[in-house]
């Protein structure tokens, strides 16, 4: 053989051998049909089956027959692509995944840390198809849920209690701070639609409330905010701290609530539905040094308007349902001449809407 011609050869394989067999998978397949079908693999418990592979990026590479035969058409080896042999595995890769519309209560998810991308592919694989359960990669562990909706597809595949430790402290801090902030925002909305059924006058309500509670996502607030709701989670599961017995949850100390306080003062002046917001002197607004639920003194309230109003009123209607500790009315009277002064007119407004939820 030519010397040229073999080297030339040497170096072919030689760039196939350390291709990204993930970008040689999604090379391959570039252009072809991204719809899952029922696989035609002869096997009748798989006759019901929709095949994927799922790359690190989020790509979907549907499966006709089988996994293998995939790769084999793409002609990249399996080990490579999943990053792990089968004794041994790395922590990501890319992972096949089936399902069936007519699963039932089991489910099977990987060992390994799946991608934000791949999540999210998951979860518009989850509404495309409304499945019930989805299954994904080798080693398989089992969990005995279904996935209900897509919130809880995100906790299944990232903190399932079968899950090899998936995610970090820190990672379920900020996701129990986004599923609570969510759902929060949700109610305060049903909150304000039902206001605006009762009072058609305050439909620009709606489009207030959209950005309701916003500035919690993003800094000064963001890391604060994931602290407190998580101090919250565990003094409502381990109850109040006694240091004798070894039992419940130790409160953080003064510095720590410093910077949660410094982020509650940012937050109530930067959203209209606080009164503070609307404080001449924004240096104005307080809260107590060891509990930020309530302040040193009281605060005139007398310029915020009525559609701030009812938006605060929906917070506090919201938070009632959340906490179940009081009615909005309930905390309206703890608060009111103590925390924030209310002209007669705005606690006219305030009883009218309190009314739509009693």
């Amino acid at each position: 053989m030519d010397i040229q011609l073999f080297e030339k050869l040497m170096l072919i394989n030689e760039a196939v051998a350390t291709a990204d067999p993930q970008k040689v998978m999604k090379d391959y397949y570039k252009g072809k049909s991204t719809k899952l079908s029922l696989s035609t693999w002869p096997s009748a418990k798989e006759e019901n089956q929709y095949k994927f592979w799922l790359l690190q990026d989020g790509t979907v590479i549907p499966v006709e027959y089988s996994h293998n035969k995939t790769l084999a058409d793409a002609a990249v080896e399996d080990e490579e692509m999943l990053g792990h042999t089968w004794d041994s595995f790395v922590e990501t890769g890319a992972v096949l995944g089936y399902f069936s519309l007519a699963a039932d209560e089991m489910g099977i998810i990987s060992g390994k840390r799946l991608t934000q991308k791949q999540i999210s592919a998951l979860k518009n694989l989850y509404l495309e198809y409304k499945v019930s359960t989805l299954y994904v990669d080798i080693p398989r562990m089992y969990f005995s849920s279904l996935v209900k909706s897509v919130s809880h597809l995100d906790y299944l595949l990232t903190y399932g209690k079968d899950v090899d430790e998936a995610k970090s402290e820190e990672d379920q801090k900020e996701q129990y701070f986004l599923d609570r902030t969510n759902k929060h925002i949700q109610l305060v909305q049903e909150a304000a639609a039902k206001i605006v059924e009762a009072y058609p006058e305050f439909d620009e309500l709606l489009k207030q409330v959209e950005t309701h509670d916003a500035s919690k996502l993003e800094e000064p607030e963001r890391t604060p905010y994931i602290e407190i709701t998580w101090r919250h989670k565990l003094e409502n599961e381990e109850g109040e701290y006694d240091p004798y017995n070894g039992k419940g949850y130790q409160t953080p100390g003064k510095l720590e609530k410093e910077e949660e306080n410094a982020a509650t003062i940012h937050h109530i002046t930067t959203n209209s539905h606080h009164p503070e917001y609307h404080l001449e002197d924004k240096a104005d607004a307080n809260v107590n040094v060891a509990d930020r639920d309530k302040s040193d003194e009281c605060i005139d309230a007398s310029r915020m308007p009525d559609v701030d109003i009812a938006e605060m009123i929906s917070d506090w209607q919201a938070m009632a349902e959340e906490l179940q500790t009081n009615t909005a009315r309930e905390w309206f009277e703890k608060q009111k001449d103590v925390r924030w002064h209310f002209s007669e007119h705005q606690e006219e407004l305030i009883d009218k809407l309190l009314k739509v939820f009693e």
